[in-house]
């Protein structure tokens, strides 16, 4: 057991008994900051006191209390990501310096996946059909690289899109538009990649 295992039982008692560290120390015929010590890992209480702490803080076995496995922080059941002010719309694009803005949150469930998600877009029109639909959210994770095959948010020109990703080109999710030969062609940035879609 380490120090930090024990001091965190002994404070868990302590405040579940609902008493100050100064009360503490002194029916023990110690000082409050000693208690306090024991709490944080600097030093640990002697056999004698660890008896008179039992019957302090009402607990059956005290060497069993200290024996327990702490308990692992709960996680969130969901997480606020910020969303993007624009909309994404494969016809026009929206403007690379408007892309980052954001004024308002969506609360969506914790995932694994959820949890890395650095802010998040809304699609706005058909032009990603079928693969995203209007009211469709994208959770995006900031990079500057992509898997082949994997989904992004790409700059164009000054201009922000969805494509997919290939060795040598961009693949348009919309049949009306062509896919764009990465080989030459200026001003292209990798903005961020498509993590989820809720």
């Amino acid at each position: 057991m380490s120090n930090l295992h024990i001091a965190s039982a002994l404070r868990r008692m302590r405040e579940k008994a609902g008493l100050k560290t100064n009360f503490v120390g002194e029916a023990l015929g110690r000082q409050g900051k000693t208690v306090n010590a024991w709490e944080h890992g600097r030093g640990e209480p002697d056999i004698e006191c660890l008896i008179r702490l039992q019957t302090l803080y009402k607990v059956d076995n005290i060497i069993a209390e200290l024996s327990k496995k702490p308990l692992l922080p709960s996680r969130p059941e969901t997480l606020k990501i910020p969303v993007s002010v624009c909309r994404m719309s494969g016809f026009i694009g929206i403007p690379r310096e408007e892309f980052y803005v954001s004024r308002e949150f969506v609360t969506v469930p914790f995932s694994e996946t959820a949890k890395n998600a650095d802010f998040a877009v809304m699609i706005d029109g058909e032009s990603y059909d079928p693969q995203f639909s209007p009211g469709d959210i994208l959770l995006l994770s900031r990079t500057d690289t992509l898997e082949i095959g994997e989904l992004g948010i790409f700059s164009i020109s000054g201009r922000v899109f969805i494509k997919g990703y290939a060795h040598n080109r961009l693949i348009s999710l919309c049949k009306d538009f062509p896919d764009i030969e990465i080989d030459g062609a200026p001003n292209i940035l990798c903005l961020a990649k498509v993590i989820l879609k809720i």
